[in-house]
């Protein structure tokens, strides 16, 4: 049975937030369930929405009408979301509709969770689009008008870049599924994007520390050391099962091994132009990588686009087949069908599991 999780998009009237959802439409159309519907009164009293389903999760998007007679219906939405992206235009024109509708939503949220308020993914998506509005302010300016805080997740986008789009996109599924499932982890997560935001946005004065030479020999020798990881080894296939990978929109094959000490490392590389390998390599992403492995399909946060499908091992090892968000109804059948063939091979079986490759797929 599949779970559901909402997601709002907020913002003053004309600030592009039913524009992002006809974006997030048009890109993720292999995924969406039904075109956009409005429901509920006509013109612009009434609720945008879709949905998206990736893997077992239906991602629920919304967008509430921005004007003060229907607060109620916007707070309703917002104490059921799971994640808010909030579009704020880099515009003076706007600024104070803006500022009015965050204190709105925080005393919204806070009224639902209390202090907990600080903590829920609420992301702030600067809109510097010329296209719908006028462009007057740098983000930075637009930051400290709003008076937001340092422990803030902010995007800034364009309606036109398909890149920012699909970012805010991945930001929002990805958090919102993390404080539904993984709190834990979502507060590593979270940690993560504060530190983000302070670095970029708001100026730091870092203490002046001094260190001995030596010392200072030391520790880059130490750090080059941890970061070592042993580099997977080629393994070598048949054009026949290449151009099969191709026709199935496979664009790579990696076998990961897992290691009591330090995880998960790439093994083999069988396919592709070695985006899983560098993925895995750096520590960062391996809490993303965990999360999408436990559910077997996922997509990277880094592009909201990238999706990958994990067959686990007997030896709890990984072989990981990565496609795109457009193909994902074909990954996911596609690893259901392995799974079942594979599971009692372990990561050492590479010619078992390349055949198994080839016989499943046409």
């Amino acid at each position: 049975m599949s779970s559901r999780i909402g997601i709002v998009i907020y913002g003053p009237e004309k600030s592009s937030n039913f524009l992002l959802m006809q974006k997030i439409h048009e890109l993720y159309r292999g995924v969406a369930m039904h075109d956009i519907r409005h429901l509920g009164g006509g013109g612009i009293e009434g609720i945008n929405y879709c949905e998206f389903q990736i893997g077992d999760i239906i991602y629920e998007f919304y967008v509430p009408p921005s004007e003060s007679a229907l607060k109620v219906l916007r707070e309703k939405l917002a104490k059921r979301a799971s994640a808010i992206i909030f579009v704020a235009p880099a515009s003076k024109a706007y600024l104070d509709k803006t500022y009015s509708l965050i204190s709105e939503l925080k005393h919204t949220l806070f009224a639902k969770l209390g202090p907990e308020a600080e903590h829920f993914p609420l992301i702030y998506a600067i809109n510097i689009s010329k296209r719908t509005t006028i462009v007057d302010m740098e983000p930075k300016d637009l930051i400290e008008a709003l008076r937001l805080p340092h422990e803030s997740i902010i995007r800034v986008f364009d309606i036109d870049d398909e890149t920012a789009v699909r970012e805010l996109f991945g930001t929002a599924t990805h958090l919102s599924f993390l404080w539904n499932f993984s709190k834990k982890q979502y507060f590593i997560e979270l940690d993560e994007e504060f530190k983000a935001t302070e670095s970029k946005y708001f100026k730091i004065m870092q203490p002046t520390e001094v260190i001995s030479p030596e010392y200072a020999k030391l520790f880059v020798e130490e750090r080059a050391r941890s970061r070592e990881t042993p580099h997977p080894r080629i393994i070598s296939v048949s054009d026949s099962i290449k151009n099969k990978l191709a026709r199935n929109y496979i664009n790579e094959i990696t076998l990961l091994k897992f290691d009591s000490t330090v995880g998960y490392i790439p093994s083999g590389f069988i396919f592709g132009a070695g985006k899983i390998v560098k993925y895995v390599e750096d520590p960062t992403r391996i809490a993303e990588l965990s999360i999408i492995a436990k559910h077997s399909i996922g997509t990277l946060l880094v592009d909201g686009f990238t999706t990958v499908g994990f067959i686990k091992l007997a030896d709890q090892g990984l072989l990981v087949l990565e496609s795109t968000i457009h193909h994902i109804k074909k990954l996911t059948n596609i690893v259901k069908k392995l799974q079942s063939e594979v599971s009692h091979l372990s990561s050492t079986n590479v010619k078992e599991l390349v055949g198994a490759l080839d016989k499943l797929l046409s």
